[in-house]
């Protein structure tokens, strides 16, 4: 689809999500077969209303000066130059050639790029993003404690062996965190303890 372009996902029960764009392109594929026994034969692709293949929407690209999103089901609002959202491998990266933005809620991200492969529902996934970025948010549900931090080079979020995750700010990194105070260093690691 071409030429101001608007994606709506409607929500019965609320407001509805949307993707404008100058550009967008949706691929589909078919729905995946129940897993068959060895040997047996494969069924025919089931047929959605109308006879036409049931498919579900693989990927989604969006481009445009800016792509904006909002989903106010997620309490999200992105900008970018360019959006490749993997429901498959569920993954998202935006970028721009000059900064992008991803705000949830009271956190928000502000860099180059930012790459995110989401986790089961309720838990943190992996990011990446390349600088120079900024952030700020809330860290805890009940004594909230304000986080800002800033890079020039990336940040990565990932888990670690322990099962927590570590944040990683590389190149003339700094830190504001809470009662804790300020950080400056050329590299800044931080753990986080995921409330399970």
């Amino acid at each position: 689809f071409q030429d101001q372009v608007d994606l709506l996902r409607i929500h019965p029960n609320g407001p509805s999500d949307q993707i404008t764009c100058e550009v967008l392109a949706i691929q589909f594929a078919r729905r995946r077969e129940s897993a068959r026994p060895p040997g047996a034969q494969p069924v025919a692709a089931p047929k959605a209303a109308g006879g036409l293949p049931d498919l579900e929407v693989q990927s989604v690209e969006a481009r445009g000066n800016p792509v904006v999103v909002r989903a106010p089901s997620q309490q999200l609002e992105a900008r970018g130059e360019d959006l490749k959202y993997d429901l498959q491998g569920q993954s998202i990266v935006l970028k721009g050639s000059h900064e992008v933005s991803i705000k949830q809620a009271a956190n928000e991200i502000h860099a180059r790029r930012v790459e995110y492969k989401m986790a089961a529902a309720g838990r943190l996934g992996e990011a990446s993003a390349e600088g120079p970025g900024w952030l700020r948010g809330q860290i805890g549900d009940k004594l909230a404690q304000p986080l800002q931090a800033q890079w020039k080079g990336q940040l990565h979020v990932r888990p670690d062996e322990h099962n927590q995750h570590v944040i990683s700010l590389i190149g003339e990194a700094e830190m504001n965190y809470g009662a804790l105070g300020k950080l400056e260093a050329a590299e800044i690691h931080f753990w986080l303890n995921e409330a399970q």
